[in-house]
């Protein structure tokens, strides 16, 4: 909380703001850090070849750009440690990253064939993006669509959860989120429970979960929540860039 991570162009990955648990990868705890270069706990040299970074809650994971090595600082430790390599049973390699208050997600080039079963079957397999919350996770499948699994406390899965029939109040295995098709990418606020999806062609960007501060974006607020997916911006002459959400607020970084 009270952070940023940005990972720059040649692969190296800067943090600003809060240290209290070292989620600014300086190998110390506490105090505030302003454009620091995260530093390998090995060497103390700066983190490198990195391809993709996720940031959650009090912690921060960097994916190396040939997805082999996963990297994390933060509640986990003040300077990053490599956790995983390739050979191992996560990665082999990994192509994308996701975390949030608690919880990580990695997407393998290769399928993990031990994840069947209801919902998992069903998928259309390799998925194309992954994201994860505090409390829920999204997943676009090779056909566009948005599946989705964990808590529906505020109907970040895209269904009722107030006692009616098709109430949902959690899932352990991928739901297919209604209403939607043709999603290149998807975002949760990884603070609490919204969920975001990025049509294909750049011209929307769908929202569905709590509102309680407006950050659905639908023009409303202090709505418990909705569980319907709805536009958020529609755009017609203009592509949409990948999206990213932390706590309450949708927020883009156009450079470091």
């Amino acid at each position: 909380d009270n952070f940023v991570a940005m990972l720059a162009e040649d692969g190296s990955v800067w943090c600003s703001g809060a240290n209290d648990l070292g989620q600014c990868g300086q190998g110390v705890l506490g105090g505030d850090q302003f454009g620091v270069q995260v530093l390998r706990a090995t060497d103390n040299q700066p983190l490198t070849g990195i391809g993709q970074i996720a940031v959650g809650y009090d912690h921060v994971l960097a994916l190396s750009a040939d997805g082999n090595t996963l990297w994390g600082w933060g509640l986990i430790g003040s300077t990053p440690t490599a956790y995983l390599s390739n050979g191992s049973i996560w990665l082999d390699p990994a192509v994308g990253l996701a975390c949030s208050y608690g919880q990580t997600c990695a997407l393998k080039a290769i399928p993990i064939t031990a994840a069947t079963g209801a919902g998992w079957d069903e998928m259309a397999w390799p998925l194309r993006h992954i994201a994860t919350g505090a409390r829920h996770s999204l997943a676009v499948d090779a056909n566009g669509n948005v599946w989705a699994w964990g808590g529906n406390k505020s109907g970040q899965l895209g269904y009722e959860m107030d006692g009616g029939a098709g109430s949902v109040y959690w899932s352990v295995t991928p739901l297919l989120v209604p209403g939607l098709n043709g999603i290149k990418q998807v975002a949760v606020s990884s603070g609490d429970r919204s969920s975001f999806a990025l049509a294909a062609d750049g011209s929307t960007i769908w929202s569905w979960g709590e509102n309680w501060y407006g950050q659905l974006g639908t023009g409303d607020y202090n709505v418990d929540e909705t569980w319907v997916p709805e536009p958020e911006y529609s755009y017609e002459r203009y592509t949409v860039l990948p999206i990213w959400t932390y706590t309450d607020a949708t927020r883009r970084i156009e450079s470091l």
